[in-house]
């Protein structure tokens, strides 16, 4: 069960935290179109498993423009 998941000049977010707030149940990310709902999961999935979610090496084009590189932290129960 994820707790909370940090992002660091990743796609649009260049220091942004998620904490949700019942790990045991359901939580969802929502927003508008082209706001990084995909880019946080995407994150997860690549922090926790080491690939892109679509089974690939994980794509460095997300890092945030002017960086050099990114940071996801995720943590567990």
């Amino acid at each position: 069960m994820i707790r909370t998941v940090h992002v660091e000049q990743l796609g649009p977010y260049r220091d942004a935290s998620l904490t949700f707030p019942d790990p045991f149940g359901w939580s969802e990310v929502t927003g508008s179109s082209m706001t990084g709902k995909s880019t946080i999961i995407e994150a997860v999935v690549a922090a926790l498993l080491g690939v892109s979610p679509a089974g690939g090496s994980v794509d460095v084009d997300g890092i945030a423009e002017g960086a050099t590189a990114n940071r996801v932290a995720v943590e567990a129960m």
